[in-house]
């Protein structure tokens, strides 16, 4: 079903305050990609459609669920970098983050986003994020897009490849 709104005074897409008009209709459809005045959205995967597998069934699991997962696997990382010297990379667990501090100032964030059942890992270094959802079926957290990346294997490749160090989760 789609649903045309009105807006008065919108503002620019390009973010400036060029005037687009008084009156701007935007689509928005439950089945469509969404498109932006001059008529109804075009063809494409519906939301639902477009979410893995993994990424609908972590859905369904409840927050505290989730959390009591991912405190389990900060914990576990946490663990692992007992046998790290710190002046190499440290980790930080706080307000449901997990922070690597590596040298030079550099920071990566392994984060819980309990709306999505998603944990988030930003390498800055690398301009990278990722996204994983929880696998029930191999107790793991594999990437949301289908790379084969799991969290752990991946954590400890990056770690090797930025700052030598080898870490066994």
């Amino acid at each position: 079903m789609d649903y045309g709104m009105v807006f008065q005074n919108a503002i620019a897409l390009d973010g400036s305050d060029r005037d687009v008009g008084k009156r701007t209709t935007v689509w928005v459809s439950c089945t469509a990609k969404p498109t932006i005045a001059g008529g109804p959205p075009s063809a494409g995967p519906s939301l639902h459609e477009a979410r893995s597998p993994m990424t609908q069934a972590a859905e369904q699991m409840t927050e505290s669920e989730f959390v009591h997962l991912a405190d389990g696997m900060y914990k576990r990382i946490e663990r692992a970098f007992d046998d790290v010297d710190p002046d190499l990379v440290e980790c930080e667990v706080g307000h449901g983050t997990l922070t690597f501090l590596l040298p030079g100032g550099k920071r990566w964030i392994l984060s819980r986003q309990p709306p999505v059942r998603q944990l988030w890992l930003a390498v800055a270094t690398r301009g990278q994020a990722f996204h994983f959802d929880y696998d029930a079926t191999g107790d793991a957290w594999r990437d949301d897009k289908g790379q084969g990346l799991e969290l752990l294997s991946y954590l400890a490749q990056l770690l090797q490849e930025e700052t030598g160090v080898t870490v066994r989760f």
